[in-house]
């Protein structure tokens, strides 16, 4: 299969620091990321480890969607 490349634009680059103007405690920053998520797709998160069919899912998912060119480049 020959390489498909994407043209892309250089965006500048920030940090929360600088956006919010203030140093933000790395566990406030994890509490946001995990009411966001929860928030967005209307579920609870629930702390825990990775299960085992979780881990069998990897391979199958890398293979059949995250590792698709399509996947990667939207096309």
């Amino acid at each position: 299969m020959p390489r498909t490349f994407v043209k892309s634009t250089r965006a500048p680059v920030t940090s929360v620091k600088t956006e919010l103007e203030r140093e933000i405690p790395i566990d406030q920053v994890k509490v946001a990321l995990r009411d966001s998520f929860a928030g967005i797709f209307e579920t609870q998160l629930v702390p825990g480890r990775t299960t085992d069919q979780e881990l069998q899912m990897i391979p199958v998912l890398v293979k059949e969607k995250y590792g698709t060119t399509e996947w990667n480049l939207k096309i």
